[in-house]
């Protein structure tokens, strides 16, 4: 599976499989956050609403909730942050990546300034995304609330090159919408303009492209048997729908609906296949299980996320230049 740049209209909401660069380290401005595991029979780890002294409404005298006998006691209980620990999904944007590539456009650049051949000496890069900068360390997701789609965060990457002894400044301005899940996460990134500065230079050009980013927990074994039944949200970038996919782990189909974005998308049944998605904007490749079908539409691509295929991410091929994402839980 290879999704590919699309318009700006586009939006990504929700997520595929991960693959970060392995020789980058992690450090960024945004709160290291891991997402909370709700255990159905406890509720959540970080807020357990059968605590006997904050937040339990019922008189611990009264009831079976106390803490000398309540199953959520750490004490005695299997449920503990340190017997359950929250999900450490990998989130990061690969700094070197994102360079490589900036470095690319600067060696064109060069060659268009002075000739084919020439060569250009990176000075200087830093990249800017929400509340994050830097200019050597990968970028976290992590800190993106789970399940908020957090549209239009700035993003901005600025690079200096010399070329024959002059500098040369050069600006890529655009926009990101993320959406983050437990075990997965995905965003649009809209690269919008640029402008280039230098001795004899000055130029800026609109763009309109949109690249895919896919981070998170590639499901590795999927469920023999069972049906699942995913609800989430859809996004075109202009509106916000709601997505409901049902998988049927005996016979390896899935199918559903997304709704609240111009006519009802069929997302029609399609069996369970391998998937890979490369994301050019900082050359990392997730691979995993996932389903490759068509709609009314176009066709449709998505994935599974979690250990145990709590999640789905993917996109609707609705045209070359514009896609709808969604994203699901069970």
């Amino acid at each position: 599976m290879s999704l590919k740049k699309v318009s700006a209209a586009t939006i990504i909401a929700l997520s595929l499989a991960a693959c970060s660069s392995g020789s980058d380290s992690p450090n960024s401005t945004l709160p290291n956050t891991n997402p909370t595991v709700t255990n159905p029979s406890n509720g959540s780890q970080t807020n357990n609403g059968n605590a006997a002294a904050a937040n339990n409404q019922n008189n611990p005298a009264s009831n079976g909730n106390t803490a000398a006998n309540n199953g959520n006691n750490p004490t005695n209980s299997g449920n503990t942050t340190i017997n359950n620990p929250p999900p450490r999904v990998d989130f990061l944007v690969s700094y070197k990546g994102l360079k490589d590539n900036v470095d690319k456009d600067m060696q064109e650049l060069a060659e268009e300034i002075g000739g084919e051949g020439t060569a250009g000496t990176m000075k200087s890069h830093k990249v800017t995304l929400g509340k994050q900068s830097s200019s050597g360390s990968n970028l976290d997701l992590s800190g993106y609330p789970i399940k908020e789609l957090a549209l239009n965060q700035d993003l901005q990457e600025t690079a200096t090159v010399n070329v024959k002894g002059n500098d040369y400044t050069a600006i890529r301005s655009g926009k990101a919408h993320i959406y983050r899940q437990n075990y997965s996460l995905i965003a649009g990134i809209d690269s919008t303009d640029t402008t280039i500065k230098g001795p004899g230079l000055d130029k800026s050009r609109k763009r309109n492209d949109i690249f895919i980013l896919i981070k998170g927990e590639a499901t590795k074994t999927l469920p023999i048997a069972g049906k699942f039944d995913y609800s989430g949200i859809a996004s075109d970038g202009a509106s916000k729908g709601k997505l409901a996919y049902s998988v049927d782990f005996d016979s390896r189909k899935g199918s559903g609906k997304i709704t609240g974005i111009g006519s009802d998308i069929n997302l029609n049944e399609a069996s369970i296949r391998e998937v890979s998605h490369t994301n050019e904007i900082d050359n990392t490749v997730i691979k995993g299980h996932g389903i490759e079908g068509y709609s009314n539409r176009g066709n449709y691509r998505l994935g599974f996320f979690g250990p145990n295929a709590e999640e789905i991410v993917g996109t609707v091929d609705v045209s070359k230049s514009s896609k709808i994402g969604f994203a699901g839980s069970h």
